[in-house]
């Protein structure tokens, strides 16, 4: 867990049925948290363990793009690819989807 603070820019259209288009871009500063570790244990039990991670840049930018589409009344497809670069590491997510509407 982190606590950050983040100011940037977001910019969507809404194009009705022909989709919904956003974008945006910012500016991440962390202010406590950077060094991130993950306790876990498995479902049937047993021992927890930790996974700790290398510490993350404080300060990173952050740019990100989303589109959706309707492919017919019930069905809409959408994508997102987001980046996070700091100056020595970057986190990348890239993600689709696929709703049912009724």
């Amino acid at each position: 867990t982190i606590t950050a603070a983040t100011v940037g820019w977001d910019v969507a259209r809404d194009f009705g049925k022909d989709g919904y288009l956003e974008f945006e871009l910012g500016l991440m500063q962390t202010l406590g948290g950077d060094h991130p570790s993950y306790s876990a244990r498995l479902v049937g039990g047993g021992e927890k363990f930790t996974i700790r991670s290398r510490s993350m840049d404080k300060t990173r930018v952050l740019a990100g793009i989303y589109g959706s589409q309707a492919i017919s009344d019930r069905w809409r497809i959408g994508g997102e690819v987001a980046l996070a670069q700091g100056a020595h590491d970057q986190d990348v997510s890239v993600s689709l989807s696929l709703r049912f509407s009724w």
